[in-house]
């Protein structure tokens, strides 16, 4: 009698832990509209943007990209110096409680480094955003040069 007992409690066990899963709390943070423009080379690097929403009230972090139309990203600044504009590797990009940060044009964008091919006008694809809090699927489309597609 014993035996049974264990044995349903130890099937009952991975049921509880989906059903609880299920409860689980939606992200805090979240990134969408991400684009980049077409064009680039093969072993080039385009630039992707987005706006990222955190709704917690404690800051997070964009910490790591990752694209299959490239072999490596890294979070960027753009600084305004006296030869105008110039693009920095940065460790993070701090997205603070309760804002909305863009990653825009002249501003915090992702570099996608080592192009696999050039991007095509009107090409989609998926990029992993690692934020502080855990990683998110991102949709990614492809545009032309000043936002048409």
């Amino acid at each position: 009698m014993m035996h049974g007992i264990i044995g349903r409690c130890a099937l009952l066990a991975p049921l509880a832990m989906l059903a609880g899963s299920a409860f689980a709390a939606a992200p805090q943070t979240e990134a969408a509209d991400a684009w980049t423009a077409a064009g680039g080379v093969g072993g080039g690097e385009a630039l992707l943007y987005m706006t990222v929403t955190n709704r917690g009230a404690a800051p997070d972090a964009l910490t790591r990209v990752r694209c299959p139309v490239a072999w490596a990203s890294e979070p960027r600044t753009t600084d305004r110096g006296e030869g105008g504009l110039s693009s920095r590797a940065v460790k993070s990009i701090a997205i603070p409680p309760n804002a909305t940060v863009k990653l825009e044009p002249g501003g915090l964008h992702v570099a996608l480094l080592q192009l696999k091919e050039p991007l095509q006008a009107g090409q989609t694809f998926t990029c992993s955003v690692t934020f502080a809090g855990g990683p998110e699927e991102v949709p990614v489309r492809v545009q032309l040069p000043g936002g048409g597609q």
